[in-house]
């Protein structure tokens, strides 16, 4: 009596708050809650006083230890409430007790302080004695000794008695929990799994009671929510289900979602273990989007074959939220609903669904989803987590998961993996050697965060405990796995590094994780003590390298020569490329009249220094990298001048009215790019600067614009096109443009506002002609003699820049030749894994795995505005003789088969909403999946 709704709300267990347009209802709810102990105020008489504070016996004190600390949870008194104490489990109980009953004394006061009313009215306030604390046992009432440590007086069988509030029978280690979440937009069909936080001695399935409830507004449909106009009709709770996952139905439709959770006593203790903690979730449900051509995939793929022949694999970068900020430029199409992570991810949760692969090998998994949504939803589908979430080393928290099908499959092993330097075995110190002489290479592998999981699995044989026949269960059981041809396997999973010329960064990284996942399988050999035992190996993620890339021809074919071209165009990548801020600070220390001396110098000799670059002799590292930075400024500015034209690109905003209007006429365009570089911009953002940086690096007449690039076709493309297998590699795999900058066409970003979208020239025939249309302007735009002078330029500079990287190759080749016979002495001594440095930036490399790609090379996996690529793969041990090799295979090998995998969708589906991401697929990649069958003797 006399105590506000409020005040019940945060004191009682019992009362659940239920929100509904501002407004509070509060409803009793049949949760088992404990009841909170209260005070027994006789009228008249004020808390905080012997008189006024009824001790409540057998209630219980919960002692929860966690390593060198422990909690101590006490239900006080009304309106004191639940009190926690955190205290090392080493120190004196004497302490703990005085710290308690200072809290008691403190909150005692602070609940029974008199108002002013009651001080005027003359009444008497005093000061009680504070109370005392003692632990004595409960069968002889001994007090514990003041000077034993927590560890040992916080125990069952003993009581907690305070004098003046009431008496404690200690519990220890009872279940508890702090939060409850539900991650995922609430869909009809989609089911919902309860995370529990903040647990401690709780099993989230066995010690929590859920139930679930529909939570119904009555005022559904009203459009206004005015308060003053409309008076808000309280919610209605239904209960509608009990466990830790709950599918929506129809009926739920409109309807938000309320979950409580309730830690169940242990056994034969019938006091209750705290209090009910509730989510609601935010939104109500919704019925399912529509997503054919999605489910048609996985539906022609068809079930696993579940005759212990085959183990089915999903590799899938599911994109992580983490990069959310980068998405308005990298998929501008991209509406915010869909992008949304509580729509997406369980949308990526339903393609692992509807596929029920073994072995699900993740990347791109933010750490907050990977515990919210990914580990809870996973364990609900029948999958465990095989080692962990294993992040990225830099600032981004996102990396790989690995889940394995626990009916079928169990983790005996798992070890995170750097991918950043050799690991410790043979064969690897002449690679390590070679990279302390690439200062470059270096510094981009100690900055890169890739890591690696590798997992062993062993399958589990599911046997009827006894048969018809009356078998025994270990005859049964042997019976069984004697028709399970399924062997232990090894599964790699990675996710390499982005960068388009670091070509060479993810060749080596390829090795390295080869080499850990052979370890991985010649350490379980080791373990079973059985030289006779073989093992399965899967390599499977996000390669970021189409198969013309070195480090999937590496992979596949098991040599990569010193003479790959790939080495060459490697060793001109520099961390950070080519820097649009060192340039823009370059252009801001420019003279203006040293300027001016170069433009009439220039003018008078025409001296072509692209083509002067390069000769005479043979180039240096440093006339190579210095072309290579040129030819990225170059293909940036000529992008930025491209989409500038058309409308797809905003203008920089930066106006020269802020100058002196007597100087505007005489303003040269240094001084103008020099004031827009003043303000910010760069070649990378702004058209003014792009244009002067190019003219420049170009050899042109200085100027501010490049009128006409965007019917122009950047000549770098051309490049990326080719299938030469001279110069790239791939032997004829069309490629896409995912080469350094200068090797890439214009991206052909989307207009702000409904304009068009554009691709690769390498792909235009895969996104078809719907994205090459050009803004109404475009068509009245004239090529004038820049451009011309522009194209000259950058051809020259392409050719004067592969000209030089092939004569390194045709250097190394010619060094590879004379070396061959150490690099096969030294190939045999390694068993296959030989790594013998080339000359000034190569390796040649081999490995004796026989890997083939389980699905194959398709066009893409990541297929986005701009660039459409094969990326993903699903690598498996074949264990075929090649012939190429005497040393390629490897002792203890399980030989695995490709037989099917899922098929492509159609790129009618994909362009729907432009690319990828879209409403049917939740991220820019697809899932990859892949069925593998274990090869027998008799095969």
């Amino acid at each position: 009596a006399g105590v506000s709704p409020r005040t019940r709300m945060l004191c009682a267990a019992r009362w659940v708050t239920v929100a509904h347009l501002g407004s509070f209802v509060f409803r009793r709810s049949p949760v088992p809650a404990p009841a909170p102990l209260r005070l027994a105020v006789p009228r008249g008489a004020r808390l905080g006083t012997t008189a006024g504070m009824s001790p409540i016996p057998d209630g219980v004190a919960d002692a929860r230890f966690d390593g060198s600390g422990l909690e101590i949870e006490i239900p006080l008194p009304f309106p004191m409430g639940v009190k926690r104490l955190q205290r090392s489990a080493d120190e004196p109980v004497s302490k703990a007790l005085a710290r308690l009953t200072a809290t008691i004394e403190k909150a005692r006061k602070q609940v029974g302080r008199p108002s002013k009313k009651d001080i005027d009215d003359g009444q008497n306030w005093t000061t009680t004695t504070p109370p005392t604390a003692t632990l004595v046992e409960s069968s002889n009432e001994t007090e514990v000794s003041p000077d034993t440590s927590n560890a040992r007086a916080w125990r069952t069988g003993v009581v907690l008695k305070i004098a003046g509030v009431g008496s404690y029978r200690v519990r220890v280690d009872a279940p508890f929990l702090e939060t409850v979440s539900v991650a995922g937009h609430p869909t009809v069909g989609a089911p919902l799994v309860a995370a529990a936080g903040g647990t401690k001695y709780c099993d989230e399935e066995t010690d929590l009671l859920w139930r679930w409830w529909r939570c119904c507004s009555q005022n559904e449909g009203l459009e206004t929510r005015d308060p003053n106009a409309l008076n808000p009709k309280p919610s209605t709770l239904e209960e509608i289900s009990q466990g830790i996952v709950y599918v929506p139905t129809d009926e739920d439709v409109g309807c938000r979602l309320l979950v409580t959770a309730t830690p169940k006593p242990p056994l034969g203790d019938s006091a209750p273990c705290g209090e009910s903690v509730a989510f609601t979730t935010q939104n109500p449900v919704v019925i399912a989007t529509d997503r054919p051509d999605a489910w048609k995939r996985m539906a022609d793929l068809g079930p696993p074959l579940d005759d212990g022949t085959t183990i089915r694999v999903m590799t899938y970068n599911v994109l992580a939220d983490a990069y959310a900020h980068t998405w308005s430029v990298l998929y501008p199409y991209l509406r915010s609903e869909t992008a949304d992570p509580q729509r997406r991810l369980p949308l990526a949760m339903a393609d692992i669904r509807l596929s029920q692969p073994d072995v699900v090998a993740l990347q791109e998994i933010d750490r907050k989803w990977y515990h919210q949504f990914w580990v809870p939803q996973m364990k609900a589908a029948g999958y465990d987590p095989a080692g962990g979430l294993v992040e990225k080393t830099g600032k981004t928290r996102e990396g790989c998961a690995t889940f394995v099908k626990r009916d079928a499959w169990r983790v005996v092993g798992f070890e995170t993996i750097s991918l950043k330097q050799p690991g410790d075995f043979p064969g690897e110190e002449g690679l390590s050697k070679f990279i302390q002489t690439q200062p470059h290479l270096q510094e981009a592998l100690g900055k890169i965060s890739t890591v690696g999981l590798v997992v062993t699995l062993e399958p589990v044989v599911a046997f009827a405990a006894v048969g018809k026949d009356g078998t025994t269960t270990k005859e049964k059981q042997d019976d069984e796995k004697k028709k399970d041809n399924r062997r232990p396997t090894v599964v790699a999973n990675a996710h390499l590094f982005f960068h388009p010329g670091a070509t060479h960064v993810r060749v080596l990284q390829c090795r390295w994780l080869l080499r850990h996942a052979q370890a991985a399988r010649e350490a379980y050999v080791e373990t079973e003590s059985n030289s006779q035992t073989k093992v399965a190996l899967v390599v499977c993620g996000d390669f970021n390298a189409e198969p013309f890339d070195a480090a999937a021809r590496f992979v596949g074919s098991g040599t990569l020569r010193a003479s790959d071209p790939d080495w060459a165009l490697g060793s001109v990548f520099r961390w950070g490329g080519t820097s649009s801020r060192a340039a823009a600070a370059e252009l801001l220390a420019i003279d203006p009249e040293l300027d001016a001396f170069e433009q009439e110098q220039r003018e008078l000799s025409r001296a072509d220094l692209v083509d002067a670059e390069l000769a005479p002799g043979f180039p240096t590292a440093q006339q190579l990298n210095a072309l290579n930075q040129k030819l990225g400024r170059m293909a940036a500015s000529w992008r930025v001048a491209s989409e500038t034209e058309r409308g797809a690109r905003l203008p920089c905003g930066v106006v020269c009215d802020a100058l002196p209007v007597s100087s505007k006429e005489e303003l040269s365009p240094l001084q103008i790019a020099q004031h827009h570089a003043k303000n910010g911009c760069t070649f990378k953002t702004c058209v003014c600067v792009a244009a002067w940086q190019f003219r420049r690096d170009a050899n042109m007449q200085s100027g501010v614009a490049l009128r006409g690039l965007s019917q122009t076709r950047w000549p770098g493309a051309e490049a990326a096109m080719a299938s030469d297998e001279t110069w790239g590699g791939g032997g004829g795999v069309t490629r896409n443009g995912v080469g350094p900058e200068w090797q890439r066409e214009d991206t052909f970003a989307p207009a702000p506002v409904d304009g068009p979208v554009g691709v690769h020239h390498a792909n235009r025939a895969a996104f078809g002609s719907g994205l090459e249309k050009e803004t109404e302007d475009d068509s009245n735009l004239k090529t004038d003699d820049a451009v011309s002078s522009a194209t000259s330029a950058a051809r020259k500079a392409l050719l004067a820049h592969q000209t030089g990287l092939r004569l390194v190759s045709s250097l190394n080749a010619s060094l590879e030749s004379d070396a061959m016979e150490t690099i096969e002495l030294a190939n045999e001594k390694s068993s296959g894994w030989v790594a013998e440095p080339i000359g000034g930036c190569a390796v040649h490399l081999r490995h004796p795995l026989r890997l083939q790609s389980a699905c194959g090379f398709p066009e893409w996996t990541n297929f986005v505005a701009g660039f459409a690529g094969a990326l993903d793969y699903i690598w498996c041990d074949t264990g075929t003789n090649l012939g190429r090799d005497p040393h390629r295979g490897v002792s203890n090998q399980a030989p695995l088969r490709p037989t099917a995998h899922a098929p492509m969708p159609s790129l009618e589906s994909v362009k729907q909403q432009t690319a990828l991401p879209n409403d049917q697929f939740p991220s820019d990649h697809l899932p990859m999946v892949a069925d593998l069958r274990f090869e027998t003797e008799d095969d």
